[in-house]
């Protein structure tokens, strides 16, 4: 959830450490998470939206298979911060 979000980057979480895979907390709350709240929460603290995985896939790729966050304002925000 967003507070937890927000705490653990309280207390000095690495929002842009990666997986195995070369995913981002972003990355995982856009593909899988249902609550825009927490890609907004990591936005708002300056994630990197242009970070790809191995597969060569950024949050605004992962998005797209998520019907929960489709039209939400993380969503757009992501579409617009794709292209920096």
């Amino acid at each position: 959830n967003p507070e937890v979000m927000q705490a653990l980057l309280d207390a000095g979480a690495d929002m842009d450490t990666r997986d195995d895979g070369g995913w981002t907390a972003l990355m995982i709350a856009a593909a899988a998470n249902t609550n825009s709240e927490v890609v907004q929460t990591l936005l708002d603290a300056g994630a990197d939206a242009t970070a790809k995985n191995e597969e060569g896939m950024a949050a605004w790729d992962l998005i797209q298979d998520n019907e929960s966050l489709k039209d939400t304002k993380a969503y757009w925000w992501l579409n617009d911060l794709r292209w920096q």
